[in-house]
């Protein structure tokens, strides 16, 4: 094909037809696009999921309106004709900061005293649901509470042989351990046929 004869313009029209190397063409592109797209996917899951999640917290505020606004009138195009509607501008936005290490999810709220303190204070059954987490943990800090999640509970499951004890820690699931010298009290609990008997009598072999 000689590209220097090539024109989109026929007679001041635009002249195209699908011939079937613009077709091989296009089914390439986008069968190559298609398999990137799955390979970053399933070697980057975490990444993507780490992106799913943030945008999920950043909704549920804007949603739920945790945010301080005001309403700001710009002027128009012209100073004479009447300016449009009021539009909206966030003054405060809460600090919510994310982050997914060891299979664990940590997220830091910012504790201010304002207006909602008390919904940012409790957001374990949003959290849970919302991101499909297990709550692990919650520590009031200084000026910040923090949540810990269990991500991806199902992958992060161990058999029964992998239950093993070492340097004072039990090991319960892939990132998960239970340490026995620091917190001798346990409670295990489950469904009726869930297995407590057996991870119970397992664990206390010598």
């Amino acid at each position: 094909m000689d590209w220097k004869k090539v024109r989109l313009l026929h007679e001041g029209s635009l002249q195209f037809a699908i011939t079937p190397y613009l077709m091989f063409s296009v089914s390439v592109a986008a069968g190559i696009s298609m398999l990137v797209a799955g390979l970053y996917y399933h070697f980057h899951r975490d990444r993507v999921k780490q992106l799913v999640h943030r945008q999920k917290l950043a909704k549920m505020i804007l949603e739920n309106k945790w945010y301080e606004s005001e309403q700001v009138q710009h002027d128009g195009l012209f100073k004479d004709l009447p300016s449009g509607r009021p539009k909206e501008r966030i003054r405060h936005f809460p600090k919510m900061y994310y982050r997914l290490k060891d299979g664990l999810i940590h997220i830091h709220v910012e504790i201010t005293l304002g207006k909602y303190q008390d919904q940012l204070l409790h957001l374990e059954k949003k959290l849970e649901s919302g991101l499909y987490c297990e709550l692990v943990d919650k520590e009031l800090k200084d000026s910040y509470l923090e949540y810990t999640l269990l991500y991806d509970t199902i992958a992060n499951r161990i058999s029964i042989e992998e239950v093993t004890a070492k340097d004072g820690r039990l090991k319960l699931m892939k990132s998960v351990y239970w340490e026995y010298d620091k917190l001798p009290h346990m409670l295990i609990a489950g469904g009726t046929g869930g297995g407590k008997p057996t991870s119970s009598s397992h664990s206390l072999k010598p």
